[in-house]
């Protein structure tokens, strides 16, 4: 796992793929595949327009139709996974623009690569904030990372003042509270082993 799945929770449900997987069975079949991408020739018109249209993928397509009709491509890995159908779908908005391709629809799952594509409703804002801060790593990459710092860097959470709390939503600091930074980083990294 890459995301602390109890962390996400705490701000969204969520899943791993591998869960969805096991909940669906094998062989899996994601009902759609909305693959997003930004216009070809990009943002020109001089205003601002939030829209979406089924078009030519402007790369080729990373996922292909096999003899048996299922689209087969890149599914983190597992091969019994594909999907029924796909679009290429060129994107320009924020990602609350997006619920008509998943509303008043018949799917049970729809896949959407390429989810940079959508906008942030409202950058900057508290559910923008909140969802970054849920997004930690899993503990056993962070764990990879402590080991290099304190190594490599001379360098820990509790030196440091950087020690998280297990909830997010409990962190209360204030800009100063942690020693350090890209300065003191550096210096550390300059210093003979």
């Amino acid at each position: 796992m890459f995301f602390d799945l109890i962390s996400l929770n705490r701000y969204v449900p969520v899943i791993e793929f591998e869960h969805f997987v096991k909940v669906v069975g094998e062989p899996t079949v994601i009902d759609q595949i909305y693959y997003l991408q930004y216009y070809k020739g990009g943002f020109t018109s001089g205003g601002w327009v939030e829209k979406f249209d089924f078009t030519e993928c402007n790369e080729p397509a990373r996922y292909v139709q096999d003899p048996n009709g299922q689209y087969r491509g890149w599914f983190y890995g597992y091969d019994t996974v594909s999907a029924a159908n796909f679009s290429c779908v060129s994107y320009q908005g924020v990602a609350s623009f997006a619920a008509p391709l998943l509303q008043d629809k018949p799917f049970r799952s729809v896949m959407l690569p390429r989810g940079e594509s959508l906008l942030h409703n409202h950058f900057g804002q508290y559910s923008y904030w909140a969802a970054r801060r849920s997004m930690r790593f899993a503990k056993h990459l962070r764990l990879v990372g402590d080991e290099f710092r304190r190594k490599y860097l001379n360098s820990t959470d509790e030196e440091d003042r950087t020690v998280l709390l297990d909830d997010w939503r409990e962190m209360k600091r204030q800009h100063g509270d942690a020693l350090g930074g890209t300065a003191k980083a550096r210096e550390r990294v300059s210093e003979p082993c």
